[in-house]
């Protein structure tokens, strides 16, 4: 013999009020694009702690050609490499930014529809 309903709309939607399945759908939308973002972001975190430590050994490794009053082709790289870094970190923090206000959007509309609030984590590439 069947429990009855699901207590949690996004288990399914069929027991919703029909008013609230649109909403449940825009829901799960949220969910799975925060889910996205958050894979994003940690990407974006892993490449930034790479690309720190390979600027800091291409720097260590320029540092015996800073007798001259001209900068070598070296250390015009390493200048690039540190203004891209700082591109990424900017680039970086907009997308928390954006990922927390929609995790805040998702997280009242969960609360004000009673709506299961913990997103599938990202699946892992192997």
């Amino acid at each position: 013999m069947a429990e009855g309903p699901p207590k949690k709309p996004d288990q399914d939607p069929m027991f919703l009020p029909q008013e609230h399945v649109e909403i449940w759908r825009a829901f799960m939308a949220m969910r799975q694009d925060l889910a996205e973002k958050e894979a994003l972001i940690k990407g974006q975190e892993e490449t930034i702690r790479s690309a720190e430590g390979r600027l800091a050994e291409m720097e260590k490794q320029a540092g015996i050609y800073l007798v001259s009053n001209q900068p070598t082709r070296e250390q015009r790289l390493i200048a690039l490499l540190r203004q891209s870094l700082e591109d990424m970190r900017t680039a970086h923090r907009g997308a928390r930014v954006i990922a927390d206000s929609l995790r805040e959007q998702y997280e009242k509309l969960g609360r004000e529809y009673d709506f299961e609030l913990n997103p599938p984590k990202p699946e892992e590439k192997e």
